[in-house]
């Protein structure tokens, strides 16, 4: 009887893991389905995706760069350079907020 335990409680283990493991690949599904929809490069695979994502943050970090260079030149000494940096930056914790939450650009 004993066994017979065990082995229930190792395949409810191991369908708990695999439950787990589905939502996890589910959810990155999701993820790069938003990158897809964002950066509009529909029918890509992942690493298509994560090119095309790298690209349009790079190309939006230079645009913010420009934007700023814009602002400081034109005489501005103040507060308005601070709202094109935000608090996305280069580090941080990531992930707290949605895709979707960053794709309204300042142009």
């Amino acid at each position: 009887e004993g066994q017979g335990t065990t082995e229930e409680r190792q395949a409810a283990r191991k369908e708990h893991h695999r439950h787990i493991e589905r939502r996890r690949r589910d959810r990155m599904s999701k993820l790069y389905e938003d990158l897809r929809t964002i950066t509009g490069c529909e029918g890509s695979d992942k690493n298509g995706v994560l090119e095309s994502s790298i690209a349009l943050i790079q190309e939006l970090r230079n645009q913010n760069e420009h934007l700023n260079g814009m602002v400081g030149s034109s005489g501005n000494t103040g507060s308005g350079t601070s709202s094109f940096g935000g608090s996305g930056g280069s580090g941080g914790s990531g992930g707290s907020t949605s895709p979707r939450d960053t794709s309204a650009a300042p142009f």
